[in-house]
């Protein structure tokens, strides 16, 4: 069963082996994307979906990355959202997995 949470959280605690799932607001009509980092060794991004909001054109909408913890232990994963012209991220979010 895949756990949802969101960049609210700056500290998940998910078992090995056991994909989480992390929504954010999707920005897909804007230009702006997110983006996540992870050390490659302890969590893969298993899937990314965007779902549009179609109540209104150009509305916003929202994201899932589908994550799965590798092994146990600690690590970081990065949401970043920002837009090819851009010189800087408009947002930056890290949160601590603990893996048990």
């Amino acid at each position: 069963m895949t756990t949802v949470h969101t960049l609210n959280e700056r500290h998940i605690v998910a078992h090995a082996r056991e994909p989480i799932e992390v929504r954010v607001k999707g920005y897909g009509t804007t230009g702006y994307m997110w983006k996540v980092a992870v050390n490659a060794n302890k969590v893969r991004v298993v899937d990314h979906k965007f779902e549009p909001d179609l109540t209104a054109f150009g509305a916003s909408g929202k994201e899932s990355f589908i994550l799965e913890p590798l092994t146990r232990g600690e690590t970081e994963v990065t949401f970043t959202l920002a837009a090819p012209w851009a010189n800087k991220p408009a947002e930056v979010h890290v949160i601590h997995l603990r893996c048990t």
